[in-house]
């Protein structure tokens, strides 16, 4: 490399009086370059070396050559959200998990929420397999195919060693559909810089529109500084809106160096795949093709969701103060107890986890008032319930009282007349 930059003219020849290679290692090792590793590690410790200091070559996109590893990560967002139901009260700071592509610098799949841990890395997958245009729509957003063009599980999964990101769950999903698993070292994250450039990108580009609606800034545990929860104006809903147009400005408006967008550079990738015949992972001379495989969404749905144990009885399984009855008891028994996984959103149904397949179980015919709310709204619904109760049973002791009066009034007047 010394050669090249400083021993070459124009022509690109090496002049004569370039040195030789034992000169130069004289001079390497006579000024003492080959102990500063050693030092700045003896100093600032091995790892504030590895990240910062060590020779850094190629680029952090070049490192896998086509689209199917995703770089994944989670931050908390720097800003305030209020309920939906009482925007004067203020729930607290957001989630945001990312997934982003590692040779097209797509963001391919994303989660807001208030939710951390595997149920959140779950949903960030699911959505990054999902249908982007349904997604957006959902939100009030219409966006066009190309603008966010990605869809389907990647091949290959790199991540820090966060316990959501290694645990059941996603062993689970590595296992059914052969997903590679790859963990970074601790308090290394530049092995995931894509996604953590791609956090920084998102958050420059809210942030100055949204200061002074509970963005909390550099000065918040300093004296006298602004409580920023009083700020608050965004709802969960709202903020996630905030967000997809962010991820869709940064997919399909921000140009790399390459004069494409992440996007444009993705459905080239794609296309030059399929015309290849490339897309199954194959490995080639230069580098492993990694294939992003499109699975059934409610497959993934399901294996995306909460789970508990529950026990089967008479009246069949009761699950937060649902009953849930299968329709078909092959493999039941009362008595045992099974792996339960359930929508938050949507109680109409759970499903049953089983060795080789997932069954639905519906709600009990009794309480199909139930369906198709979610767990607050059900909440809420079992509350206007129990106070409905509780009126019926004020006015049935009511009712109780003024027949008891009556009886005691018509036994006295006939005492009186039986006297008379």
């Amino acid at each position: 490399m010394m050669l090249v930059q400083k021993y070459t003219d124009a022509k690109g020849i090496l002049l004569p009086d370039a040195p030789t290679w034992s000169s130069f290692q004289h001079y390497f090792y006579a000024h003492n370059y080959h102990k500063r590793p050693q030092k700045i590690i003896a100093r600032d410790g091995l790892s504030h070396y590895q990240r910062n200091c060590r020779p850094a070559f190629g680029s952090a996109s070049r490192w896998r050559e086509s689209p199917g590893s995703y770089q994944m990560d989670a931050t908390q967002g720097d800003l305030y959200l209020v309920s939906s139901l009482d925007r004067s009260s203020v729930v607290g700071r957001p989630q945001i998990y990312m997934a982003v592509d590692s040779a097209t610098q797509l963001i391919a799949g994303i989660y807001v929420g208030y939710e951390a841990g595997e149920r959140a890395v779950m949903a960030c997958l699911e959505n990054a397999a999902s249908d982007k245009v349904d997604f957006c729509r959902k939100y009030g957003i219409e966006i066009q195919p190309e603008q966010w063009p990605s869809r389907g599980l990647p091949g290959e999964i790199i991540t820090d060693k966060g316990r959501e990101f290694t645990g059941s769950r996603m062993e689970e999903l590595c296992r059914r559909y052969g997903v590679e698993l790859l963990i970074q070292p601790p308090f290394r994250p530049d092995g995931k810089g894509l996604v953590e450039k791609a956090f920084d990108l998102l958050q420059q580009r809210y942030k100055p529109l949204l200061r002074g609606k509970g963005v909390i800034e550099s000065d918040a545990q300093e004296r006298w500084a602004v409580d920023y929860r009083s700020q608050a104006v965004l709802t969960l809903e709202e903020f996630t809106q905030i967000v997809i147009q962010c991820v869709i400005y940064l997919n399909s408006g921000r140009v790399l160096q390459s004069g494409k967008t992440p996007a444009q550079v993705w459905l080239k990738a794609m296309r030059w795949l399929s015309a290849t015949g490339s897309a199954t992972g194959s490995v080639t001379t230069s580098a492993t093709v990694w294939k992003v495989q499109d699975v059934p969404s409610k497959e993934l749905h399901v294996l995306s969701l909460p789970r508990e144990e529950v026990k089967l009885t008479r009246k069949g399984f009761r699950l937060h103060a649902l009953s849930y009855v299968p329709q078909n008891m092959d493999g039941l028994y009362l008595g045992d107890t099974y792996t339960l996984a359930y929508d938050p959103l949507d109680l109409s149904a759970v499903f049953l986890i089983g060795k080789d397949h997932d069954s639905r179980i519906p709600l009990a015919p009794d309480q199909q008032q139930y369906q198709g709310l979610s767990q607050a709204e059900a909440e809420i619904c079992r509350e206007q319930e129990r106070q409905a109760r509780k009126q019926a049973k004020a006015a049935e002791t009511q009712a109780s009282i003024q027949t008891i009066q009556g009886i005691q009034k018509i036994v006295k007047e006939a005492e009186r007349r039986r006297q008379e």
